[in-house]
């Protein structure tokens, strides 16, 4: 039997996460824009629950905390904004979100509506 040193560290979805909140962001860009009707937005929130299920499939679970300016996983930024009224995470913190958890099984109509 090989002991080994090193600590048992799970692996890094980071680069994941940050593509997962970058196209979540840029879904509820296209949001604001088009009416929940038209393909662009459609397509986006299409693509945004398959890479939603491809991280969930990995982890099961997905915890973010949300500041003003910023999103973080396992405390790293994976998203940074602005302090401007139509930044996510701005949005998200001004409306007292300060955590948020996503669980394998989120379903399309839950995105659609967060958005």
């Amino acid at each position: 039997m090989v002991h080994s040193n090193e600590p048992h560290t799970e692996p890094s979805f980071q680069p994941l996460v940050q593509q997962v909140l970058a196209a979540l962001a840029g879904t509820y860009k296209k949001r604001n824009l088009y009416v929940a009707s038209h393909t662009v937005y459609q397509n986006a929130l299409d693509a945004l629950i398959q890479l939603f299920d491809a991280l969930l499939h990995q982890t099961e679970r997905l915890k973010l905390n949300v500041e003003q300016d910023r999103i973080l996983y396992d405390g790293a930024a994976v998203y940074e904004g602005a302090t401007e009224p139509t930044d996510l995470a701005f949005i998200l913190h001004r409306d007292g979100l300060i955590s948020i958890t996503f669980r394998e099984g989120l379903q399309r109509w839950e995105l659609d509506t967060l958005i």
